[in-house]
């Protein structure tokens, strides 16, 4: 005869799959019928220039992970390059600047006086670069000169990519956010046209790691030590972080699958098991447009 508590605690599970499930739907429904009205429906329109941008051309999308510190990134000059938070510090930008950048964390806009070096890095060192940033940054960034508003492009995020099977992208609608900026890269890389596209610097190993701030450089450590962080977690809250960190790269491996685009890793090292590994410097090793054409077929 099962013991007593045998039966409450697997109510309990029943209970907490229906209330996870119940959250999923109502994600899902809010991104559905999400619904945008003047300022924020104009500049979700001006998102449409970015629809198949590089359309065809192969791209790199930068995390920043200490693998990066392994890779000669003077390699990517001239390439299509998306980058995000804050890569600016990185001395490779007195070769080449990157295609787009991505800045979401609402830390950057909620206190942007802590963050007045990082602005001042990218208004300097991204000269041509676009910015993707949150919608509800807007005003703040005209208002403060934050970065250059003409190159700036402002997503609505509902809902997180972790919690889709699939997914249409359309950044002049409400998009599902990240766990991680490097999800909203992948996705404006995906949007624009890139293929293949390869993963740099993405080394996912937080929970290796729970209390230690690891990035590629000791002045990014320097830059965002005021921040809330993934060390500042319980690790219960890491685990499930993480976890839907690695959902969301499923979820946009089966989209670039369903668009005919190619996503690799190429970093290194770490963790992101979820696409096929590619050596970095094999990339640059033959000429790129016979080495696109092979990842392609």
């Amino acid at each position: 005869m099962m013991p007593p508590y045998r039966y409450l605690y697997g109510g309990i599970r029943r209970l907490e799959e229906q209330a996870c499930k119940l959250s999923r739907r109502l994600q899902l429904y809010s991104i559905q019928h999400a619904i945008v009205f003047g300022e924020e429906r104009r500049l979700l329109n001006r998102n449409a220039a970015l629809a198949g941008l590089y359309r065809g051309r192969r791209a790199f999308v930068l995390g920043n992970g200490p693998s990066l510190a392994r890779l000669d990134l003077e390699h990517l000059r001239g390439e299509v390059v998306f980058t995000t938070n804050d890569f600016g510090c990185h001395p490779v930008l007195d070769r080449w600047t990157p295609s787009m950048h991505c800045l979401v964390d609402p830390q950057y806009f909620s206190e942007p006086e802590k963050f007045a070096t990082v602005f001042g890095r990218l208004r300097a060192r991204m000269p041509g670069t676009r910015f993707v940033l949150p919608v509800t940054a807007a005003r703040l960034v005209q208002s403060r000169g934050l970065l250059d508003v003409e190159r700036c492009y402002f997503l609505r995020f509902v809902a997180n990519v972790g919690i889709f099977h699939d997914l249409r992208l359309d950044p002049c609608k409400p998009i599902p956010g990240g766990q991680t900026v490097t999800l909203v890269a992948l996705m404006m890389a995906l949007f624009a046209g890139c293929n293949p596209i390869y993963l740099l610097g993405m080394d996912m190993d937080f929970l290796a790691s729970p209390k230690q701030q690891r990035h590629f450089s000791p002045q990014y450590e320097a830059d965002v030590k005021n921040c809330v962080s993934y060390t500042d977690f319980n690790y219960l809250t890491l685990i499930e972080c993480v976890r839907l960190m690695f959902l969301g790269f499923q979820t946009l491996s089966r989209v670039a699958a369903s668009r005919g685009q190619s996503i690799f890793n190429a970093s290194g090292g770490g963790f992101l098991d979820v696409f096929e590994a590619r050596d970095f410097a094999s990339l640059f090793q033959a000429d790129p447009q016979l080495l696109q054409n092979t990842e392609d077929k």
